[in-house]
C-alpha cells in the first residue's frame, strides 16, 4: 500500500525518499535493486529525514597472517608457481641470515610480520530520524499508519505452519526528486544495497522528559519521531565503478541490470 507525506505540502518539498518493500527470495535475479521495485508491494514516501547517518566497517581479523614463508596449499597457490614458493619458503630465510652474516649496517629485523586478513565485506547501516508534525487529524491518522508500515514490514512473513516463517521483507532505498535519481540517492545514500530493517523506534512524546503527551481531540499524538536502522542484506563487492551486491554481480555477467 503506497504512502505519501506529507500530502498539502508535497509541491514544495524538492527532493523525496522512497522506501520500496518486496517480499523475500532466494533467487539472485529477484534480490537486485530494480527487480525490489518491480515487485514491491509497500511504497512509503517521505522527505529527507533530519538525521542521516551511514556506517561501513569491514571486518578484519588480527590474528596470526604470516607474509613470510609458510608451506601449504594456499601458500603455493598466492605464490603463482611451485617455484616461487620455494624461493619465498627456503631460498629467502638463507638470504636473511647471511645479510647478517655479512654486514651490521643494513640487516633489517621486524618483530611483528602479519597483516590484517579480511573476513567479511562491510554490511552497511542506514541510521534516519524523522520527525512528524501533523497538521490536522487526516495527517495524524496518515503518521500513525506509516510508522506501523515501517514496524510491521519488518518482521518475517508467516505460513501456515505456526512452527515456521519466511524471512523479513527485502527494501530498496532511493532519492527522488528534482535531478537525477541515481545521482541523489549516491550523494546523500552512497548508492545502498537491498536492505532489511533492523530497527524501528517510534517516540510519541519527543520533546523530552519535562514535556507532556499532547493530541488532537481525537486522541492522535500532535507530534511523533521515527528513527529507521536499515542493514544492506549481502555483502558488497567494487565492481566496474560502483558497489554492487553478489546477486547484482550474476545478473550483470547475464547481461542484465541492477
Amino acid at each position: 500500500m503506497p504512502f505519501q507525506f506529507p500530502i498539502n505540502d508535497a509541491a514544495e518539498i524538492p527532493h523525496w525518499v522512497l522506501f520500496e518493500a518486496a517480499e523475500y527470495s532466494v533467487l539472485s535475479l529477484d534480490r537486485t535493486r530494480s527487480a525490489i521495485s518491480a515487485r514491491a508491494y509497500d511504497y512509503i514516501q517521505l522527505p529527507l529525514p533530519l538525521g542521516i547517518q551511514i556506517a561501513t566497517e569491514h571486518g578484519y581479523s588480527e590474528g596470526a597472517n604470516p607474509v613470510g614463508p609458510m608451506l601449504s596449499a594456499a601458500g603455493e597457490a598466492n605464490a603463482g608457481s611451485s617455484a616461487a614458493l620455494f624461493k619465498r619458503a627456503f631460498i629467502d630465510p638463507v638470504l636473511t641470515v647471511m645479510e647478517g652474516f655479512a654486514t651490521t649496517s643494513t640487516q633489517q629485523s621486524f618483530s611483528n610480520i602479519t597483516e590484517m586478513s579480511l573476513q567479511s565485506e562491510a554490511r552497511r547501516e542506514f541510521n534516519l530520524v524523522y520527525l512528524f508534525t501533523p497538521k490536522d487529524f487526516g495527517e495524524a491518522q496518515l503518521i500513525t499508519e506509516i510508522c506501523d508500515a515501517f514496524r510491521t514490514n519488518s518482521y518475517p512473513t508467516a505460513t501456515e505452519v505456526p512452527e515456521r516463517i519466511l524471512p523479513a521483507p527485502l527494501w530498496r532505498l532511493q532519492v527522488m526528486g528534482e535531478g537525477d535519481s541515481e545521482y541523489l540517492t549516491r550523494a546523500w545514500f552512497g548508492d545502498p544495497l537491498i536492505c532489511v530493517l533492523t530497527n524501528v523506534s517510534i517516540n510519541k512524546i519527543p520533546f523530552g522528559e519535562a514535556d507532556t503527551a499532547r493530541f488532537f481531540q481525537d486522541g492522535s499524538p500532535m507530534a511523533t519521531t521515527l528513527s529507521l536502522k536499515f542493514k544492506e542484506f549481502e555483502t558488497g563487492t567494487y565492481y566496474n565503478g560502483r558497489v554492487v551486491s553478489k546477486s547484482e554481480i550474476n545478473e550483470l555477467t547475464q547481461g542484465g541490470t541492477i
